[in-house]
């Protein structure tokens, strides 16, 4: 059992992830749109900087300042708030970014950000 799920847990949580809050079909319905997003410049570009080397700072994807997982982070949290200009940025999305970078691609975990905030926390942020 342990096997199993060393091997394909982290995938399973993915795809499960993707398929039940939706972030699967808002990806497909929008497709290159996250690069679009991420390439764009934010209002929030400051302030999401600020906030990266303070989310998960112990996990080795987020440890090292400027590293991979904080320049896919920043990735994900620019998009949003291109993409959702109402909402902006607020700094515990990253945590949710964050946990979803753990387990999938940035874009995957855009959409499913995307999913997560619009659907199941709307007007939290």
């Amino acid at each position: 059992s342990s096997g199993i799920n060393a091997e394909y847990g982290d995938s399973l949580r993915a795809a499960a992830w993707r398929a039940l809050c939706g972030g699967a079909n808002l990806q497909q319905q929008n497709m290159g749109r996250f690069e679009e997003l991420a390439s764009q410049t934010s209002a929030w570009n400051e302030t999401i900087e600020k906030d990266l080397h303070r989310t998960y700072k112990m996990h080795e994807l987020f440890a090292e300042e400027g590293g991979m997982g904080q320049i896919e982070m920043q990735r994900v949290l620019r998009a949003y708030s291109v993409y959702n200009t109402k909402v902006g940025y607020c700094q515990g999305m990253s945590s949710i970014a964050g946990i979803l970078l753990m387990l999938m691609p940035a874009e995957q975990a855009f959409w499913c950000l995307v999913s997560i905030l619009d659907k199941y926390l709307p007007g939290y942020y």
